[in-house]
């Protein structure tokens, strides 16, 4: 029984690391611990309010995990896959985010080596315009991140040392069951993403 002092809120905390939710009823939580065993809970506080120009998840959005959230391996982002070459790393970084409470850090040291990721893959269809966009950062000027939705289109972006959306969009050729999005630190240096989303566009649409 843990009791949070002057804290008297009730509803769901988020289990860190298990993949699953505790109740929290007038700032107690009450949940059996295995011998030997711990337990982590993140608590919103905030009440569900947000400012109403923050960004946020697109209903139609295709990627799994767009903002990094679902991390039941500490550090490790769920629903990706990723290639790191020496000396790069890749990891959920939760000191800065602009949706939810994490993003990604990607950190590339030099030329000659390697980092990009993929979330898992979904389909897109023939003669369909696809948005794709996301939020990005980086350590300092000249960094370049490079984002492509399969063989049908990529952009490649300069980084600021600001939060910024950089999107583009694609109309596949073709059918794909299983599209690849991949993303890719082009240039050494040191980067957060977050909101990786690509979105089927209604034609006519705004």
């Amino acid at each position: 029984r843990v009791e949070l002092p002057d804290v008297g809120w009730s509803g769901d905390a988020e289990v860190l690391f298990e993949n699953r939710s505790a109740s929290v009823k007038d700032g107690v939580i009450a949940e059996f611990i295995d011998a030997f065993g711990t337990r982590a809970w993140h608590i919103d506080l905030r009440g569900g309010e947000s400012d109403g120009d923050a960004p946020g998840i697109d209903p139609d959005n295709l990627v799994v995990n767009p903002s990094w959230e679902d991390n039941p391996s500490t550090g490790t982002p769920a629903g990706c896959y990723a290639s790191v070459g020496p000396g790069a790393t890749f990891f959920v970084d939760s000191r800065l985010s602009v949706h939810g409470g994490h993003s990604a850090r990607l950190m590339k040291p030099d030329e000659q080596s390697h980092l990009s990721f993929r979330p898992f893959p979904f389909a897109v269809e023939a003669d369909r315009r696809y948005r794709v966009s996301v939020r990005a950062k980086a350590r300092s000027e000249g960094s370049q991140l490079t984002v492509k939705l399969g063989g049908f289109g990529s952009r490649t972006f300069d980084l600021t040392t600001e939060w910024a959306e950089y999107a583009f969009e694609v109309t596949p050729d073709s059918d794909a069951r299983r599209g690849g999005l991949s993303v890719e630190l082009s240039t050494p240096g040191c980067a957060w993403l977050d909101l990786l989303q690509v979105v089927p566009l209604v034609e006519g649409a705004d």
